[in-house]
């Protein structure tokens, strides 16, 4: 039973992944712009596929939800049960299978009282030469207990940075100074829903 609720938990998550909107809209009134480590991001996708459950992207000037470089994400689950732990909880189990195929997959997990984030490193192969990397991503995840228009929601802001082909190994080798800014950012971070 507990293996099913984190099941559940996990594909609740990584539902955005899977959804494509017909139209962008801002669901969170958090507005068609952001401001994150200094930059302008801007709303590129959303989706709501049930009246509890909403998620934004947004990207700096001129990327795409399919090619980013960057991205912010704003997600908002309404639910009594799922807490900042069991959310978190679910994405170190989601990564830790993920490293039975994925050698660059690593994880870490922090929390503060309540609040909890999670920051790693994912990656895929190229399809012509699996030998090869095609893509690294590095994402800071937090998790917060929100309550929004009386409702208890589970909140989840988070940023993600990509790398492609030949970008990978500089990308790779100033993640460790990277990695420590934008954890610090992303704690100073909190998207207000309404």
């Amino acid at each position: 039973m507990k293996a099913t609720k984190v099941l559940f938990a996990i594909m609740l998550l990584a539902l955005p992944v899977l959804l494509m909107a017909q139209e962008v809209k801002d669901y969170l009134n958090t507005g068609n712009t952001i401001q994150f480590n200094n930059e302008t991001y801007y709303l590129g996708w959303s989706a709501s596929p049930n009246a509890d459950y909403f998620t934004q992207e947004y990207f700096p000037k001129g990327e795409k939800p399919e090619s980013y470089n960057q991205m912010f994400t704003v997600l908002v689950h309404y639910s009594e049960a799922l807490t900042p732990k069991k959310a978190v909880e679910a994405k170190a189990l989601e990564l830790s299978m993920r490293k039975q195929t994925d050698a660059c997959c690593n994880y870490k997990v922090h929390n503060k009282g309540d609040e909890y984030m999670i920051d790693f490193l994912v990656s895929q192969s190229d399809e012509k030469n699996p030998e090869l990397l095609s893509i690294v991503e590095f994402d800071v995840h937090v998790y917060r207990q929100v309550i929004i228009n009386g409702r208890k929601a589970l909140k989840l802001d988070f940023y993600s940075r990509r790398a492609y082909g030949n970008d990978i190994i500089p990308f790779l080798q100033n993640l460790s100074e990277y990695r420590g800014k934008m954890m610090a950012e992303m704690v100073e971070t909190n998207i207000p829903c309404r």
